[in-house]
């Protein structure tokens, strides 16, 4: 049967599809949550074998489902599987970059956050001789635009978020993700390009955070992402391959002990 399962350890569902058709070969996972739907990141062209993923961008606060699009190996799509729903809880304001999943941390928004929201539309107003009034040539409204994120973190998550934005030595886009439950007016998923971001610490570092101009833009591709749950990780939580197959009852079982990610270092 088909599931979604909520972990509260940095907010994310584990969803597993069961029914799909056997002529299916890849399938696409998307999310629908708060009127967007997205891909999943890591839930893009899957074998279609009981595919699976662990949705590290679950909206916080609302409802989230999930679908899989079916393709058979002649790259006909062979529509959706039924959906999976699932309450995500209200469990605060998360932070994350977007390929790094393992990186998100829990702040906390100053009020000046999102007090001002821009979604401008590109224009121009012309006037044909002779017209009493102007006539306006635009395009597309935008998303949010260079909108004031003021966020506080703890002292000692100051060099995580910092590490958000790329270092000496990891090469990652300036786009992070900003989990938000309602009722604040902004996306529940929002990605937010972010050029110039600036620390902050006063009274001895007991008030410290970023103050961000960030403008929503279009998260990286979703196919992208650094594998939370590694082999090694698995290898290294057992003595022998007997003890490691003991342990599971199935292959998929062993597949989604994310309990176990990161263990190998």
């Amino acid at each position: 049967m088909s599931s979604a399962v909520y972990s509260s350890n940095a907010p994310r569902a584990l969803v597993t599809f069961t029914d799909i058709l056997p002529a299916a070969t890849r399938v696409t996972i998307f999310r629908t949550a708060d009127g967007r739907t997205e891909e999943v990141r890591g839930g893009t062209d899957l074998a279609a074998a009981t595919p699976f993923a662990m949705d590290y961008e679950v909206a916080p606060g609302v409802m989230n489902t999930w679908r899989a699009q079916m393709w058979a190996a002649d790259g006909s799509d062979l529509g959706f599987t039924e959906q999976v729903a699932l309450q995500v809880p209200d469990e605060g304001t998360w932070l994350q970059q977007p390929l790094a999943p393992q990186t998100a941390i829990r702040v906390r928004l100053a009020l000046e956050t999102g007090a001002k929201v821009r979604k401008p539309t590109p224009a121009e107003i012309i006037h044909p001789e002779g017209a009493s009034v102007g006539t306006m040539i635009g395009g597309q409204r935008r998303g949010i635009t260079g909108m004031v994120v003021k966020l506080y973190a703890e002292y000692a998550d100051l060099a995580k978020v910092d590490a958000m934005f790329g270092s000496y030595t990891e090469d990652y886009p300036a786009v992070l993700l900003l989990r938000t439950p309602p009722p604040l007016r902004l996306p529940r998923v929002f990605f937010m390009g972010i050029p110039d971001p600036e620390e902050f610490r006063h009274g001895l570092y007991a008030l410290s955070g970023f103050t961000m101009e960030a403008t929503e833009v279009a998260p990286p591709y979703p196919g992208l992402v650094l594998a939370s749950l590694r082999r090694k990780d698995i290898d290294a939580a057992y003595a022998t391959r007997a003890a490691r197959a003991a342990a599971y009852a199935t292959r998929l079982q062993r597949d989604q002990d994310y309990s176990l990610a990161g263990l190998a270092g």
